[in-house]
């Protein structure tokens, strides 16, 4: 074996086991290049950056800057491409601004950085916790248990499509799935947020997720990998030190493939990232090639968990007294109410893109909610200021003519405001418009920063609750 491969493996051992939550930290550098590998656009130079940025974290957890540089350029790629952006990307906005707060407040106290991380991981914890809460919170809606329509259903046809493209379920087990994501899902944050339930809440984190990314035309290995992450705060003690002791058995067991010196060359994995990302998708098996890298460690960190949780127990260990929920900065207080504010906009009629409820059949347009549990609050917001389109030469407003979708007019001023010589005719609050062209109508174009760039509006279906991302 390389004598000096596994004396550094002996020292990463070490460091990790004195600092067990660069157990995170490099977790969470792995999955801001998960995030790359299936959504950043290989010719976005910001998302390059990510990526090389969270490489060098990987390698260097211990690093306050390196920490810092990633979180501040995730952060503004983040703004730069709000507000149609992934839903977990904001999770992750949310994440990082309470560690760059972490890394702020060591400067400014002169205290250890790895400290302050540590202090932080309640914040982690707890905006974890209103995300996913609020997603599956979401879903508890008519559209959602709609088998017709159900996010469930198409979702567990579109991972199972590389099998068949045809449902193959009978109705019975059709109208099941519903109720087993719905369930599954509400109970993860119940099951985290209360100690002697938390690893078996890490279990059935791991076990749910795994079964609905693994397969290689689903599309949400990267959320998968952020999730796991976010599970490593939830862990006792013991429970950390089991799983750096694992990794520490399976680096032995595998350094006759990597060398010291390949270990210290973050760059060398980086121009391998970026021949898989500029390489062609694999049409074949409809396989993206970052499946092919995403999938092995999603299994790899989910069963490490798992073993993990079944070694040290599904309860919390007595004797460790320590608690992800401590006393918080008051800074991050105030991000964990800006967190609960963007997840209560949908019912309060103000915006339904970057709200977590993706894939969850919530509509709570037009001054109504099909959610049965909260009703729509306040009238005369933005999704109630309804437009259905007639007829338009603009592409995009086209097809929505066709689809009998509607939008909202805050999003057709966005449209029209980048294409000023479009026509279109449209019906608002029962009067129709035709406007040729919309730079005539300075109303149609007047496009507000501040508003567009927070606010987004999905598409909305007068029929049906349709399945939208």
């Amino acid at each position: 074996m390389n004598k000096k491969a596994l004396d550094k493996l002996k020292y990463q051992k070490d460091k990790y086991s004195e600092n067990p939550q660069l157990l995170f930290i490099a977790m969470w550098g792995i999955a801001h290049i998960g995030h790359f590998l299936r959504k950043g656009s290989a010719l976005d130079i910001f998302a390059w950056i990510v990526l090389l940025l969270a490489i060098l974290v990987v390698f260097k957890p211990e690093s306050s800057k390196r920490m810092a540089a990633l979180a501040a350029v995730q952060l503004f790629y983040l703004f730069k491409e709000m507000p149609f952006t992934d839903n977990h990307l904001y999770i992750m906005g949310f994440i990082n601004a309470g560690l760059l707060i972490a890394i702020a407040v060591s400067y400014a106290k002169k205290t250890s950085y790895l400290h302050n991380i540590n202090l932080s991981m309640g914040y982690l914890c707890a905006a974890f916790l209103i995300a996913y809460f609020a997603a599956a919170f979401a879903k508890l809606n008519s559209g959602f248990f709609d088998t017709d329509y159900s996010c469930a259903v198409t979702m567990f046809y579109d991972s199972a499509s590389i099998i068949t493209a045809k449902n193959f379920l009978p109705s019975t087990l059709e109208s099941i799935l519903p109720y087993y994501v719905a369930a599954t899902e509400l109970s993860i944050p119940l099951l985290l947020l209360f100690r002697k339930t938390r690893h078996l809440g890490i279990l059935v984190l791991v076990l749910f997720h795994l079964g609905i990314s693994l397969s290689p035309t689903a599309t949400a290995l990267d959320f998968t990998i952020a999730l796991f992450a976010l599970a490593v705060p939830f862990l006792d003690g013991d429970a950390k030190h089991e799983v750096i002791r694992i990794l520490y058995s399976l680096g032995k067991k595998t350094v006759g493939f990597f060398t010291a010196s390949v270990y210290s060359w973050p760059f060398v994995i980086f121009l391998f990232l970026f021949l898989i990302k500029s390489s062609s998708r694999l049409l074949s098996l409809g396989i993206y090639p970052y499946w092919l890298l995403l999938a092995p460690f999603a299994l790899l960190s989910g069963g490490i968990l798992l073993i993990t949780v079944f070694r040290i127990g599904l309860s919390w260990n007595s004797s460790d007294n320590s608690n992800p929920f401590r006393p918080l900065y008051p800074i991050h207080y105030l991000l964990l109410l800006f967190l609960i504010i963007n997840a209560a906009t949908p019912y309060l009629g103000i915006k339904t893109i970057g709200t977590f409820t993706m894939y969850s059949n919530l509509q709570t347009e037009n001054s109504s909610s099909n959610h049965f549990l909260v009703d729509r609050y306040f009238g005369s917001m933005p999704l109630d200021d309804m437009v259905e389109i007639i007829s338009s030469d603009h592409s995009v407003l086209n097809s929505f003519a066709q689809s009998g979708y509607w939008i909202t007019n805050h999003e057709l001023t966005r449209i029209l405001s980048e294409s000023p010589t479009s026509s279109v005719q449209f019906q608002r609050g029962g009067e129709t418009f035709d406007i040729n062209p919309a730079g005539s109508s300075t109303e149609s174009i007047r496009k507000s920063f501040f508003k567009h760039k927070l606010m987004g509006h999905r598409v909305y279906d007068p029929e049906n609750a349709v399945c939208l991302w």
